[in-house]
């Protein structure tokens, strides 16, 4: 071999060397090369993780092996050059989720809360029930024009309240006069109006005549009630017998979180502890544009409350900073997500938006059709809600990719309730009870 010929194989495989070196250290480093684009880019990744954990997962139509074992939650689809992709997630007796998702450099488009919904499996529990509840896990319902519990007649002809523990209230059918039950004892049974009316009159000195707007039980106890009458709130102990006026005026709205009871009326916001029995005001609208209140939410955290005027604008105030902020107009419902991070609201249009609390940005579902929003209630995950629009229950998921997937569970709805600890949303259809099992 000569010289020459020896110095040109030197060099070639020197080129050679320089050339795979590199490649092998760019591949290394994430770089491919896009044929699409004609150019190297940094690769990216899709992460999926779902419910159930072994549903089959195809990307841009190809199957993709899903990764999801007892020692490893979810599926990393890695080496995947900057795009969109389209994703699909089956499993039988599931409805499929898909998603286009755009993968950027260095980066991976995270899906880590994917939840197939049954594509059946509906249990009627009950038929001619106009409305129900749930009492510690147990159906209490109104049919026949009366209130029943496990095919016994209870006093009341209408559902008001239930607790966490047996007890519900009832009413008649004008609202005018209100029961205590004890669904473990039903031959037992209070009156909450002649009760009032009585205490009112030997521990307050009240003679005049008052009535209820809104009866609930004591977070802490079922043996005393928060009664919103028409001349303040007050606490009543029926095992005690006795009572206390916690607000002197006209409330609007109130509600409870954990040890705390919360009201709105036109002068403001008002807390009162339930321990320690103190009360303090959180926000006033003296020194702001005048707000006619008409309902009062809170989150699960406690630090932030929403207030819905009667015009339909929602307001966010956070009891640290007590800065009010306008979330919305036109607004029909609203509801914060289990872990205090967004709320979510249906505007009169009929459509749903989440606002995220932190990042103070909006995301629309773009699933509203112009109907009526009935009600609005998230799922134990922060990352669904269900919505009973136009009598129509869907299973939403809250994202902002396209498509925003979105399940019918059933129509002819006019009632549900979702159970977490079951995993299962109960729903009233055409006088039909009916219990849905979200996860299986």
């Amino acid at each position: 071999m000569s010289r020459d010929t020896r110095r040109i194989l030197f060099y070639i495989f020197l080129i050679l060397f320089l050339v795979l070196g590199t490649s092998i250290v760019l591949y290394s480093q994430g770089w491919r090369f896009d044929f699409d684009t004609g150019s190297f880019q940094i690769i990216g990744g899709i992460y999926l993780n779902s419910t159930p954990s072994n549903a089959a997962i195809s990307l841009n139509g190809k199957p993709v092996q899903n990764q999801s074992s007892l020692l490893q939650a979810g599926t990393l689809i890695s080496d995947l050059t900057p795009g969109k992709y389209k994703i699909t997630v089956s499993e039988k007796g599931y409805l499929p989720w898909t998603k286009t998702a755009t993968v950027i450099s260095g980066g991976a488009a995270v899906f880590d809360k994917i939840t197939l919904l049954p594509s059946s499996g509906s249990k009627k529990l009950d038929t001619g029930v106009s409305s129900f509840s749930l009492a510690d896990g147990q159906l209490v319902t109104v049919e026949n024009g009366g209130v029943s519990f496990q095919d016994h007649s209870i006093p009341g002809a209408e559902l008001v309240a239930t607790s966490y523990g047996a007890d519900v209230i009832t009413s008649n059918k004008s609202g005018t006069t209100y029961y205590l039950v004890d669904l473990s004892n039903l031959g037992s049974s209070l009156n909450l109006t002649a009760l009032l009316a009585n205490l009112r009159s030997s521990r307050l000195k009240l003679t005049n005549r008052v009535t209820i707007d809104k009866i609930t039980f004591n977070p802490f106890d079922d043996s005393k009630v928060i009664i919103n009458a028409s001349d303040g709130l007050y606490i009543m102990d029926t095992s005690n017998l006795s009572i206390s006026k916690v607000a002197p005026k006209t409330v609007a709205d109130f509600t409870t979180s954990y040890d705390r009871l919360l009201w709105v009326n036109n002068s403001g916001i008002s807390s009162y502890n339930l321990v320690l029995n103190s009360s303090t005001t959180i926000d006033s609208f003296a020194t702001r544009t005048a707000i006619l209140p008409d309902k009062i939410n809170i989150s699960s955290s406690g630090s932030l409350i929403s207030v819905l005027d009667k015009s339909g604008r929602l307001y966010l105030f956070g009891s640290a900073t007590q800065i009010p902020i306008v979330v919305a107009d036109q607004v029909q419902a609203s509801s914060f997500s289990p872990d205090s991070l967004y709320l979510a609201f249906g505007k009169s249009d009929g459509s749903v938006y989440v606002y995220d609390i932190d990042d103070d940005t909006y995301f629309n579902l773009g699933i509203g059709n112009g109907a009526t929003i009935n009600d609005i209630e998230w799922y134990k995950d922060s990352a669904h809600l269900f919505e009973l629009q136009n009598n129509d229950l869907n299973f939403i998921e809250v994202a902002t990719g396209t498509p925003v997937n979105s399940d019918l569970i059933s129509n002819n709805v006019s009632q549900f309730n979702y159970s977490s600890n079951e995993d299962a949303v109960y729903y009233l259809a055409n006088g039909e009870i009916f219990s849905f099992a979200i996860t299986r």
